[in-house]
């Protein structure tokens, strides 16, 4: 009331409808005529679908350097290795040496999920005489919330992800080997 008296309630005043309003329901509610309380707010998902200690969501992709598809659920009681990486991109070689590194440790799993086109894939591939089966993970990659690569995802054999890495430096390939090490026991 004070702010309104004061400069004239006139409507030059601003934001004078919402201070009006405002003023309606407090008297309402003085009166007891109270608003319905509003539904309770459902929690809100995670931002990341790739959060440690939750399941991962499943996908399935297509194969570039295998024959057959492969689906992660399918892919339950031994650890995995999911790895999203760009075949031309700088660091694509790096990243697909230590899959197939991993891959020929037979700790885990190996699941490199390529993203953009299958035959920079099959080239990088080649290039490397990589044996690890490379996968197109163009389609499903948004699935896991993903907008950069690389990333490297170790999951233990109930399906849930135990370590997430993104991008590559220095210090990626032992981090993510430590973690698939100590997953395979």
């Amino acid at each position: 009331q004070a702010y309104l008296s004061d400069h004239g309630a006139n409507d030059t005043v601003p934001y004078r409808e919402a201070i009006l309003a405002v003023r309606k329901r407090a008297e309402s509610a003085a009166k007891g005529n109270l608003p319905p309380a509003p539904p309770p707010e459902a929690p809100a998902p995670p931002a990341d679908p790739l959060t440690v200690g939750k399941p991962i969501p499943d996908v399935s992709a297509p194969g570039i350097t295998s024959p057959a598809p492969v689906k992660l659920s399918d892919l339950k009681g031994k650890p995995v290795v999911v790895v999203y990486f760009q075949p031309a991109a700088p660091s694509g070689p790096p990243v697909l040496k230590l899959a197939d590194d991993l891959h020929g440790r037979k700790l885990a799993t190996v699941v490199p999920l390529a993203i953009g086109d299958p035959r920079d894939a099959k080239t990088l591939v080649g290039d490397l005489k990589s044996t690890v089966p490379v996968y197109d993970g163009t389609g499903v990659y948004k699935v896991h919330g993903l907008e950069a690569t690389p990333v490297f995802v170790v999951i233990d054999g109930d399906g849930v992800i135990r370590h997430v890495a993104r991008g590559w430096g220095g210090e990626t390939a032992a981090a993510v080997t430590r973690e698939v090490e100590r997953w395979a026991k």
